[in-house]
């Protein structure tokens, strides 16, 4: 499998540097230093680090939230408090936590720690863009009827909080069913919520009823 690629966000230039040099030096290349490249990179395999200062890490990780993105985040700083790294673990679901500049051990150890929950994320990551290229296929109403399926409602409902009639809704139905190439609502759940990690077919009314597993 390959190595992970990473970006650094930090706005001192000498510390970026000596960090990505330390990384380049355990085989990892670096893909960008703006974090404005961030969004095209998703959902590659790559690591943020980003300096923890201010509310820094903060804000990288509501814009990403905001952005529908998910990346593997390692802050890092001089001497953190253990509060602060619990918070960062805890509050912005960061995979580790680095106390920069450190020796070469210290740093594998902390890429380490963190390698399962990151290739965890890089999964998740992958399955998604696989699930939102297949809706990306419907058309917005197909998208509504679907979220009506997964929602448990029947034909009828789906047309009365749509504002359409039972057999165009029959129409979209038919029409989702051929796009995702199944034959039915249970396999569009169950193929859905293979690729989709939000979804969990135990939590959809519709997929309990339709005795689908998950």
């Amino acid at each position: 499998m390959a190595q992970p690629k990473f970006i650094i966000v930090d706005p001192d230039f000498t510390r970026q540097r000596d960090l990505a040099c330390a990384l380049a030096g355990l085989g990892l290349s670096h893909s960008a230093a703006d974090p404005r490249e961030i969004a095209e990179l998703w959902p590659a395999r790559c690591q943020i680090f980003v300096h923890d200062e201010g509310d820094r890490l903060g804000e990288l990780h509501a814009w990403l939230e905001r952005g529908g993105m998910r990346f593997p985040l390692i802050p890092y700083s001089s001497a953190p408090s253990i509060e602060r790294v619990v918070e960062a673990l805890h509050s912005y679901g960061a995979v580790g936590y680095l106390d920069w500049p450190c020796a070469h051990d210290r740093l594998c150890r902390t890429l380490a720690l963190g390698a399962d929950k990151a290739e965890e994320i890089f999964r998740r990551n992958q399955a998604y863009a696989r699930s939102r290229a297949l809706v990306e296929v419907l058309t917005p109403r197909e998208q509504e009827v679907l979220a009506g399926i997964f929602n448990g409602c029947t034909g009828k409902e789906i047309a009365r909080d749509l504002g359409l009639s039972p057999r165009t809704v029959e129409t979209y139905r038919a029409n989702i069913f051929t796009k995702l190439d199944v034959r039915n609502a249970v396999e569009a759940v169950r193929l859905l919520a293979e690729k989709l990690p939000e979804l969990d077919a135990e939590d959809l009314r519709y997929a309990r009823l339709a005795g689908v597993e998950g």
